[in-house]
């Protein structure tokens, strides 16, 4: 989860209390990472959708799904 360490609509404390959610804060980003600061919120993305690709696949050969 990236939440925006400026965001004054939703306090970044309702993100950290998401159970088993990956989280991280980004520095000069209000509540639209996403417009404000693309170039810090795309390797955060990145590096989730990698990270679990790898462990899909390694999912898949042990026979799981």
């Amino acid at each position: 989860m990236a939440w925006g360490e400026s965001d004054r609509v939703v306090d970044a404390d309702y993100g950290r209390a998401v159970p088993d959610a990956e989280f991280r804060l980004l520095p000069g980003t209000g509540q639209m990472p996403h417009v404000e600061t693309p170039a810090e919120l795309l390797p955060v993305v990145w590096e989730f959708a990698e990270a679990h690709a790898r462990a899909h696949v390694r999912d898949e050969g042990r026979g799981g799904a």
